[in-house]
């Protein structure tokens, strides 16, 4: 396996960060000889896929670490420690959703600046959802 290699990578303050995670997670990608640029619409198809699969199944982990999950469960017993204990396994598996999203982002070919952009533009669009009754998206 190759070596990882971050000393192209900005750290600290100036740094994009959504840019060095998405930097991070290519570079470990290319551990498994898989580059973004050199994939056919197939293979990037497939890849996707695959990783959306990964992201239900880290989300299912997570669900199954967060405390009080289970409505029939018994929690009485549990301690503050055991509670902080299971929301720490929880964060865990929200960053392996995190490395699987950003997979599919980069095998989508996006970057961190159009990731912004896109993600102002929809939220601009679901808050007018949320305000506006004639759109369908909520009942007022």
């Amino acid at each position: 396996m190759k070596t990882l290699e971050v000393a192209n990578i900005t750290e600290g303050k100036e740094a994009d960060n959504l840019q060095y995670i998405m930097d991070c997670q290519r570079i470990f990608q290319g551990r498994f000889n898989q580059n973004f640029n050199e994939m056919n619409d197939e293979e990037r198809t497939a890849f996707i896929k695959n990783h959306g699969y990964f992201i239900i199944e880290e989300m299912t982990e997570l669900f199954r670490e967060i405390p009080f999950h289970k409505s029939w469960k018994d929690y009485s017993n549990w301690s503050n420690e055991k509670t902080l204990e299971q929301w720490n396994k929880a964060k865990e598996e929200y960053i392996d959703v995190i490395h699987f999203v950003v997979n599919v982002g980069l095998a989508l070919g996006l970057d961190s600046d159009t990731i912004l952009e896109m993600y102002k533009d929809k939220n601009k669009v679901n808050i007018q959802r949320q305000e506006d009754p004639s759109l369908g998206y909520v009942n007022k």
